[in-house]
């Protein structure tokens, strides 16, 4: 529970972590090329693809990790949603398994 809560190091590696998996997941599963696509086109694909439940957690996990990766209020809202991410991830975990 406390990755990604502790440096801002972690916290960098902890919300890469999570947008890598989840585009080798959709990759690998749905074969959605989604290493350089942003968030609202992986979004659309999964619609196209009929994956309309995993649109949604996919899009705000991803939206969220690009924040923090890459705005200046990143380290702050990387300890504000963490919480909301894990809790989106075990979403996504549980529409994926269906």
């Amino acid at each position: 529970q406390a990755i990604g809560r502790e440096s801002p190091g972690d916290q960098q590696r902890y919300y890469s972590q999570v947008s890598q998996f989840l585009r080798s997941y959709l990759s690998e599963s749905l074969e959605i090329e989604a290493a350089s696509l942003t968030a609202q086109e992986i979004e659309t694909m999964l619609r196209e693809h009929g994956q309309n439940g995993l649109s949604a957690p996919v899009k705000s996990i991803l939206e969220r990790c690009e924040q923090v990766l890459y705005s200046p209020q990143g380290i702050q809202l990387g300890k504000d949603w963490r919480d909301q991410v894990q809790g989106d991830l075990g979403k996504f975990a549980d529409l994926a398994r269906h």
